[in-house]
């Protein structure tokens, strides 16, 4: 049988897709619907794992709470398709059409999204920790509260994206367009509402010998200034420069010393966007040891 032919098939008898009383969903696990039109298909809760849908017609099909895992998606059209909470784990979607689906909830950890588009789809709450999405269209896309820690966005196009709540941990944005981009934390604003200010700069917390030992070329004592060259990532939560903090941040342990940034040191500040309350700079005084 053709694959066209399974796919009018599947489309001619949705139905039979549902088996049994309890919903229990159709086995394709491993099948080869490649370029097999599926256009409106109902394959909600469909076994699709490892499945062959390279250059398939998958646009506003239902694949709500599909199992993907592993399947070759290469080229395929899943615009406007209905993928939330879909298992997309290490599946390939390279170069695929998902503009418009939703993809809420879904979990596309390891998938490989390289040039796909993706643009003004829903993707909140997707997890997309380690995926490749370098190249891939974004823009317009919801990625609010989704998990890109460890993703790949080198020269993704981000522009007018939603990334509130989205963890960017140790996420690769090199070149990537995160222009009108929403949600994206702001330093000046994050060390405004968080920090206390003063006529000379702005007020934080430094503690020592908790985690590391400090450099031999560090004065700890009143009126010291110190100073380290600065990772300007802020996709990294943890890097190298002064890692101070706010007076609440819960990590605060050993001697702890209340610390200055100078107004003409804030050019050396990075917030990190998935801040706890821990940032760096590259300079700051010591002002006094708490108690």
């Amino acid at each position: 049988m053709k694959v066209t032919e399974l796919g009018k098939i599947i489309k001619e008898h949705q139905k039979w897709l549902l088996i049994g009383s309890e919903g229990s969903r159709a086995n394709l696990s491993g099948a080869n619907l490649s370029c097999a039109d599926l256009s409106d298909a109902n394959l909600s809760g469909a076994n699709l794992s490892d499945a062959d849908l390279s250059r398939a017609n998958l646009s506003d099909a239902n694949l709500s709470d599909a199992n993907l895992s592993g399947a070759n998606l290469s080229g395929a059209d899943l615009s406007d398709a209905n993928l939330s909470g879909a298992n997309l784990s290490d599946a390939n979607l390279s170069g695929a059409n998902l503009s418009g689906a939703n993809l809420s909830g879904a979990n596309l950890s390891g998938a490989n999204l390289s040039g796909a588009n993706l643009s003004d789809a829903n993707l909140s709450g997707a997890n997309l920790s380690g995926a490749n999405l370098s190249d891939a269209d974004m823009s317009g896309a919801n990625l609010s509260d989704a998990n890109l820690s460890r993703a790949n966005l080198s020269d993704a196009n981000l522009s007018d994206a939603n990334l509130s709540g989205a963890n960017l941990s140790g996420a690769n944005l090199s070149d990537a367009n995160l222009s009108g981009c929403k949600g994206l934390l702001e330093p000046s604003v994050w060390m405004k509402d968080n920090l206390e200010k003063t006529r000379q700069g702005y007020i934080a917390y430094k503690s020592f010998g908790s985690n590391f030992t400090p450099p031999d070329y560090w004065k700890i004592k009143p009126d010291s200034e110190i100073s380290e060259v600065v990772n300007p990532l802020p996709t990294l939560d943890c890097a190298c420069g002064i890692n101070v903090a706010t007076k609440d941040w819960e990590n605060l342990k050993g001697r702890i010393w209340k610390v200055l940034i100078k107004w003409e040191w804030l050019p050396s500040v990075v917030v990190p966007y998935n801040t706890d309350g821990k940032f760096r700079c590259g300079r700051v005084k010591l002002l006094e040891e708490l108690k």
